[in-house]
């Protein structure tokens, strides 16, 4: 079947998404990869490359906080605070301490697998995904101008 149909996901979804691509697979390659469609190719040929096996509670392998870990721009202790201010509601203020397998840990004990996880378990808010929201508190830049300034220093 190739007709092709537009669906609408959170940010969460994406997040998660792209989290489990293999370098060069688009979302939809994810979710035929990890729905298992992939045992035979349109042509009825096994696919080129065998799905991966799911393996529980192994985390997020290519989270923002993971790659700015492994390449020095964040180190384990460091802490990050979401802050979002809504016209007409309370702001909501959390703090995480990055962990070395690149978890979170909050303030309140829990651990999150990214800042967009830590911000809608606090807030109960879906969607809390911009790293906008979130400062290293040791340099007090935001994660989005750490993530930007990472990605202005990429060759093209």
């Amino acid at each position: 079947m190739n007709e092709h149909f537009t669906i609408h996901i959170t940010g969460t979804v994406l997040d998660h998404l792209t989290d489990l691509a293999e370098p060069g697979e688009s979302a939809n390659q994810v979710l035929e990869r990890v729905l298992g469609l992939l045992e035979t190719g349109p042509d009825g040929q096994p696919p080129l490359r065998e799905p991966r096996p799911f393996r529980p509670g192994y985390g997020r392998r290519f989270s923002s906080i993971g790659v700015l870990l492994k390449s020095g721009e964040l180190t384990e202790g460091d802490r990050l605070r979401f802050t979002r201010r809504r016209r007409g509601a309370p702001a909501y203020s959390y703090t995480v301490t990055i962990q070395s397998d690149g978890m979170l840990l909050g303030e309140d004990g829990r651990l999150h697998t990214s800042t967009t996880a830590a911000a809608r378990d606090y807030t109960g808010i879906p969607g809390n995904t911009s790293t906008a929201f979130w400062v290293h508190l040791p340099t007090g830049r935001s994660l989005k101008a750490i993530l930007g300034d990472r990605a202005a220093r990429r060759p093209r």
